[in-house]
């Protein structure tokens, strides 16, 4: 969501202006502090909005922005991000979380809506070098470890190569001159079109590398590997009502570990719609972040390929399976783990393809 501020008349009348534009594709809300009578004061406000995934701009002095959220700053993948605009649309200056909350993608955009100048100040940006962790957040991939990735950019920077992996189901779009990179082929890192480069192993020579895969123990993880978590993994949950978070929890990742698979690439939950209140499942997916998705016994039955059935789960919810239809009902383009029944729970584990772009 992007957050709005402005302090004078002039700001509130760009305020709206930007607000107007940016509801057309995002939610957005504008606080003119100008017009008198708000709710907040500045530090409630930007307390209260200060958080990985929203977008707040400061129409005014870069101090008064900088003092409002110093107490809150903590660390990049965790802080909104920030920018400025001066009151006459000058120029938007993006002050926090540039790469990884998108702050200088929201410069570039709120310059087209106002004709401001885009102040980027990234290193990466202004050499026209490939980013690791923009590429991460455009594409929603998990990356974890920020000190690798600072090397990576670092050396890329420096001019040195770095080899880019994409494990089982993870493809690159068009913009990549040689389609897909799924089958181990090497994406040059100081492309700044994402260009592939052929290969099956990596340059001995490379500073870093870059993997993209489900699994940490189907790759050699090296001090200059990076990991990145696609988000490709889709749990199919049957279980009887009342099974509390940490039972769903601990069922799930001794599977996910059992069968090599990453944690972080988990991005939703699926089951039935008799289980759409159900508190375990629901509070398991605002831990961890996830989406949970349910669906009709109808729309269950109605997923085409083979499924373990069940006559009791049949009688009783009206889908021979819960789980593995589930998970291919949520978007799995395949089913990595079969149904597994463990103290009245069952899951499934699907996996959908995903296509990443540069």
């Amino acid at each position: 969501m992007v957050h709005i501020i402005s302090f004078t008349k002039n700001g509130a009348a760009l305020g709206d202006r930007m607000c107007g534009s940016l509801s057309q594709n995002v939610e957005c809300e504008h606080c003119a502090k100008y017009r008198g009578g708000s709710e907040y004061t500045l530090d409630e406000w930007t307390r209260e909005r200060f958080k990985k995934g929203n977008v707040l701009i400061f129409i005014g002095a870069c101090g008064i922005a900088v003092r409002a959220i110093a107490p809150y700053v903590e660390s990049k993948d965790k802080d909104a991000a920030v920018l400025v605009v001066d009151e006459h649309a000058g120029y938007v200056i993006p002050l926090l979380s540039g790469h990884m909350g998108g702050a200088n993608d929201a410069a570039r955009l709120v310059a087209d809506i106002t004709g401001a100048v885009p102040v980027i100040t990234t290193a990466t940006d202004i050499n026209k070098k490939f980013a690791v962790d923009v590429f991460a957040f455009r594409n929603g991939l998990g990356l974890l470890d920020l000190k690798k990735a600072k090397k990576v950019s670092a050396d890329i920077l420096d001019g040195m190569a770095v080899d880019m992996y994409a494990g089982d189901g993870v493809y690159f779009d068009d913009s990549v001159e040689n389609g897909s990179a799924a089958d181990g082929n090497v994406a040059d890192g100081n492309a700044a079109d994402g260009s592939v480069v052929d290969g099956s192993t990596a340059d001995a020579s490379a500073a870093q590398e870059i993997v993209l895969h489900k699994s940490d123990t189907n790759v050699i993880i090296s001090d200059k590997t990076l990991q990145l978590y696609p988000p490709t993994l889709i749990l199919g949950i049957g279980c009887k009502r009342g099974k509390n978070m940490e039972e769903l929890e601990s069922f799930i990742l001794s599977e996910l570990c059992r069968n090599s698979l990453a944690l972080p690439s988990v991005f939703c939950i699926a089951s039935i719609d008799k289980k759409a209140d159900e508190a375990g499942i629901i509070a398991l997916c605002e831990k961890y972040g996830w989406e949970f998705k349910t669906f009709s016994a109808q729309t269950l039955m109605r997923q085409e390929g083979e499924f373990v059935q069940s006559d009791f789960v049949s009688k009783t919810v009206g889908a021979d399976n819960v789980c593995e239809r589930a998970a291919m009902a949520a978007g799995a383009d395949e089913l990595l783990v079969r149904k597994t029944c463990k103290d009245g729970m069952t899951l499934a584990v699907g996996r959908k393809k995903i296509k990443l772009s540069f």
